[in-house]
């Protein structure tokens, strides 16, 4: 009962975050035109998705050994890390009237998601 409140609790505070991502960004849209990809909206569904798949991974090894919780983790990482390396670099070669623009909002997600997670992640622990 008590795991089931954890994992709703993230979900609605992950929801409540792309919200309010959403509103600064449409909110700051006419003033950072020069840095913000068209595809701003799928960015942060990307991350949206990606941070509830992880959330939902880690979770499931946080009950077992902390050794075997950390080779996950420490996996995990380099595994997002790479894959958001190869969708920035894919994206900027087909389509690199954009690329500065999708690197610069990606980035700027990317450090709001992280900072969540990090958020969280002490939260988690702290709580057991």
């Amino acid at each position: 009962m008590m795991k089931q409140k954890s994992v709703i609790h993230y979900q609605l505070t992950l929801c409540c975050l792309v919200i309010v991502l959403a509103a600064l960004t449409l909110l700051l849209k006419p003033y950072i035109t020069a840095w913000l990809t068209p595809l701003w909206l799928y960015q942060l569904f990307f991350f949206f998705c990606i941070n509830l798949i992880i959330y939902h991974l880690t979770q499931k090894k946080m009950q077992g050994d902390a050794a075997k919780f950390a080779n996950f983790y420490m996996i995990l990482t380099v595994t997002k890390l790479v894959l958001f390396l190869s969708i920035i670099l894919i994206y900027a070669f087909s389509f690199p009237e954009d690329a500065k623009r999708f690197i610069i909002s990606f980035l700027g997600y990317y450090i709001c998601f992280m900072v969540f997670n990090i958020i969280n992640f002490v939260k988690m622990k702290k709580n057991g």
